[in-house]
């Protein structure tokens, strides 16, 4: 906190042009950091933009495909997704269709993957407890 320095992801202001959808300055993206900063003297010097940022090293690694055949990799969900913002978001729909209704697309999407993500963890409760229920059944005989 004394040094006033904020240790940054090289994805928040390095990789690609990413910087500009937390809005486009080093300092943006300490605010945008600290709507998901608990309360207290970090996330103020987050909101104030007066901080200097130092870029940490990103392990590249962790994306390869030999990471991912670790059992550890499989359980993990990560989502990038955009804010749902008025013209920033599915920008090529929305030169056809306008920005409100490429920003309902967006939503509905959203939420049909999630209700997806939830029917597929319901169905693979569902299959772990009928296994359950036939080896129960299978000792007991």
């Amino acid at each position: 906190m004394a040094t006033r320095t904020v240790y940054v992801s090289p994805i928040f202001v390095e990789f690609r042009d990413y910087i500009n959808d937390f809005g486009g300055s080093r300092s943006s993206v300490g605010q945008f950091i600290a709507k998901y900063y608990p309360a207290g003297p970090e996330r103020d010097l987050l909101v104030s933009g007066n901080f200097k940022t130092v870029v940490t090293k990103y392990d590249w690694s962790l994306n390869s495909t030999q990471h991912a055949r670790q059992g550890s990799a499989r359980r993990a969900l990560m989502v990038f997704a955009r804010a749902p913002r008025l013209g920033q978001v599915k920008t090529r729909i929305a030169a056809t269709v306008g920005e409100a209704t490429a920003l309902t697309i967006y939503r509905q999407s959203d939420r049909r993957q999630a209700r997806q993500k939830t029917r597929r963890q319901t169905r693979q409760k569902t299959r772990r407890r009928e296994d359950e229920k036939t080896r129960r059944r299978g000792r007991d005989e």
